[in-house]
C-alpha cells in the first residue's frame, strides 16, 4: 500500500511501527476487559471550569500512550494528538485533544476524541506526520518513550 511517499521510506517506516506495536492478542474485542467497554468512537467535552458534558467510558483512561507527536520533543499545547495501546489486547486508538480558548467573548471549551484504528490506520497517522516533517516518539513495551525514526 503506498501513502504518497518514497517508497522506501514508507516501507521503513510501516516495518518500524509494525515491530513497535503488538499484534492483537485477542481477536474477540469482547473477551478484552478493556476494549470491550469502549465504543469505535468516543467523545467528551466541556465548558472550562465545569463538569465534563459527556463523559469518556472508564476504560479509555486504562489504555496507555503508544505514539506522540511533536516538533523536537513531545510538547503539550492547546492541540495535541496521539496514539494509543490497550496494555491488554494490544489495539490501538486515536487521541485527540483540543481546547478552544473564546478570548473574552464566550466561554473555551475542551474536546477529546479517542477512536480505535487498524494499524494499516496508524501507519498512515504515522507518515501523515513524518511528511509533515515532524517527530514522532514512542513508548515501548516497559512505558519507556524512544524517538522513532523518520525524514529527520
Amino acid at each position: 500500500m503506498s501513502y504518497g511517499l518514497d517508497e522506501k521510506l514508507e516501507r521503513a517506516i510501516a516495518h518500524y511501527v509494525e515491530n513497535i506495536a503488538r499484534e492483537i492478542t485477542i481477536d474477540d474485542i469482547t473477551l478484552c476487559p478493556i476494549c470491550k467497554d469502549i465504543p469505535e468512537k468516543s467523545n467528551s467535552w466541556r465548558y472550562v471550569g465545569e463538569e465534563w458534558k459527556v463523559e469518556l467510558p472508564v476504560a479509555t483512561s486504562l489504555l496507555k500512550k503508544f505514539i506522540e507527536f511533536g516538533r523536537s520533543e513531545p510538547i503539550a499545547s492547546s492541540e495535541s494528538y496521539y496514539i494509543l495501546r490497550c496494555p491488554e489486547c494490544g489495539r490501538l486508538y486515536t487521541h485527540e485533544y483540543s481546547y478552544d480558548f473564546a478570548g473574552g467573548v464566550g466561554r473555551s471549551d475542551e474536546d477529546i476524541d479517542i477512536n480505535r484504528k487498524s494499524l494499516d490506520d496508524i501507519i498512515q497517522i504515522v507518515i501523515n506526520h513524518v511528511d509533515g516533517k515532524e517527530n514522532w516518539w514512542y513508548y515501548d513495551l516497559k512505558g519507556k518513550l524512544k524517538k522513532g525514526k523518520g525524514l529527520n
